[in-house]
């Protein structure tokens, strides 16, 4: 579908990002003939929605002089939640609007799935070119063994017949073109594992 019936947009809900959608637009479309706030306190009511879980409130306060002070109730709604509450309207619009929905996951999905995708492949092309890189300069090639096994600076330039300041040089190169993690990333890596 090229056009959104009723837009989506992404909110956090239990500290996960997903795609939303406003509870008054989903009840316009679906031709609701009764008020919005019985409209969706019955429906939350009835169908045992948790707050924070399928929706979410806040409240929208008017700013416009006609409405001064006045506010209103918004629901943002998740799809499984939005799709519920079109099922259970049982008309054309409903089956319309829980289509839509369905539509919208599956390019969500699919979005994902690409973008994974081109992160590995990328993660793959790197790699292949730290393999190249290590292999054509044999000095860069010692530094990652050396530093991998945990020697310092000095330990590694009587190894490899450098002075310590050239090694330091060739260790920022290396960092500063991902060939070795620097020390704040080691700490990271250390700090996750210990976490797993």
């Amino acid at each position: 579908m090229s056009t959104q019936l009723i837009p989506v947009f992404t909110g956090e809900i239990s500290n996960t990002s997903q795609p939303l959608c406003d509870a008054r637009t989903l009840y316009d479309f679906l031709g609701v003939t009764y008020n919005f706030g019985n409209w969706i306190a019955n429906r939350i009511k009835q169908y045992q929605f948790i707050e924070n879980t399928d929706f979410l409130i806040y409240i929208k306060n008017y700013n416009n002089p006609h409405s001064a002070g006045r506010s209103s109730k918004q629901y943002h709604l998740t799809f499984d939640m939005a799709k519920e509450l079109a099922m259970v309207e049982r008309n054309d619009k409903g089956r319309e609007a829980r289509r839509y929905f369905i539509d919208c996951e599956k390019r969500l999905h699919s979005q994902h799935q690409l973008t994974d995708t081109l992160e590995h492949k990328q993660a793959q092309q790197f790699a292949t070119l730290k393999r190249y890189a290590l292999r054509v300069n044999p000095v860069w090639q010692a530094i990652s063994r050396y530093k991998a096994m945990g020697l310092n600076h000095a330990e590694i330039g009587k190894l490899v017949g450098l002075n310590v300041s050239t090694i330091r040089r060739q260790v920022r190169s290396m960092e500063a073109s991902g060939l070795l993690a620097t020390p704040t990333q080691l700490d990271l890596l250390a700090h996750d594992a210990q976490e797993v």
